[in-house]
């Protein structure tokens, strides 16, 4: 089979290509809860030509892919981990704009000895990260290639409120951040290592299976959030998107960055800088915020650095990093 996982035991030896495209569709649709066919939200859900949608105002819309090789390997991330990390990644798009998540659309493109159990688990991961949300998978489209690529687009309710951009940081602002930067970088170089045993496992999850805090994104934007963004290509390159959109300095303290025992670990095992998997480290998906001032920064957030007027960069204590600042495709 072209598509197996090594995580766990083959569950089933039939293939998506005993099932036909149809069958797909309707295996997807059997794993979704029977009450999203009720969801106010939702005119029309899966099984038509589109969705129909009820929304209140203005919406926010994204999309983002994953893709065999780049973004997970079948020898470490479960169907379900593939499912989950890609809602997420879309999720906490629509959350970093203050948006609510409210639908995905979902393509699926896989080779035709892709096992349905994968694609079972594929679904599930699916639901489940949409019902963390409080989305609803409301269709797509599945199609034959040579290699696993699933796509998704996602759709959010600003419930009447003002999208936060990355253009709306000021001088004077104060830069925070919710969670440990790095932590996905550093299972995915114990995955790399083949040293999965000598980590902790929340690492090794943080990569294959991301779990953004939504609800911090939230309390950002109570607490009157200028500029927000999620560290999905790592903390330096994104806050560089805040500083070119927002015509300003962004300069981090490098001791301010949260870090626990397990990161720390890791570093020590792996023989890996630490602070390269915290400044360049993607996918932690990690919410970062600017603030007009130290005190509306919420629970859960962490001041990290300051922006002031100045060339559109991020300075690492007042000079400019020479290493990698993250992940960018093409390059």
């Amino acid at each position: 089979m072209k598509v197996s996982s090594n995580v766990e035991e083959e569950r089933a030896v039939a293939t998506i290509a005993d099932l036909g495209e149809r069958g797909v569709i309707e295996l997807v649709r059997s794993r979704m809860p029977a009450q999203w066919a009720s969801d106010s939200r939702v005119r029309i859900g899966v099984g038509d030509d589109a969705a129909v949608l009820t929304t209140r105002g203005d919406c926010v819309l994204c999309t983002d892919a994953v893709v065999e090789g780049v973004h997970f390997r079948d020898q470490w991330s479960t169907g379900a981990d593939v499912g989950v990390k890609l809602a997420a990644r879309n999720f906490i798009d629509v959350h970093v704009m203050g948006g609510h998540p409210t639908a995905l659309v979902v393509s699926l493109t896989a080779p035709a000895d892709t096992a349905v159990s994968w694609v079972e688990d594929f679904a599930d991961g699916l639901v489940s990260e949409c019902t963390r949300a409080g989305a609803v998978l409301v269709g797509g489209d599945t199609t034959a290639g040579w290699s696993l690529v699933a796509s998704a687009t996602a759709l959010g309710d600003l419930r009447g409120k003002p999208a936060v951009t990355r253009a709306g940081a000021q001088p004077g602002d104060v830069l925070a951040l919710a969670g440990t930067p790095g932590r996905a970088a550093a299972g995915l170089a114990a995955l790399m290592a083949g040293a999965i045993q000598h980590v902790d496992a929340t690492l090794i999850a943080a990569h294959t299976r991301p779990q953004p805090d939504y609800v911090a994104a939230e309390h950002a934007v109570l607490a009157g959030a200028t500029a927000m963004i999620d560290t999905s290509d790592g903390l330096l390159v994104d806050l560089g998107h805040i500083a070119r959109a927002s015509s300003v300095t962004i300069d981090i303290e490098p001791e301010a960055l949260p870090v626990n025992a397990t990161i720390a670990h890791a570093a020590e095992m792996l023989k890996h800088d630490l602070r390269s998997w915290q400044y360049a480290g993607g996918e932690d998906h990690l919410v970062a915020a600017t603030f007009p001032h130290h005190d509306v920064i919420p629970d859960g957030f962490v001041a990290i650095g300051t922006v002031s007027v100045g060339a559109p960069e991020v300075l690492v204590r007042g000079e400019p990093w020479v290493g990698s600042a993250g992940y960018e495709h093409f390059r």
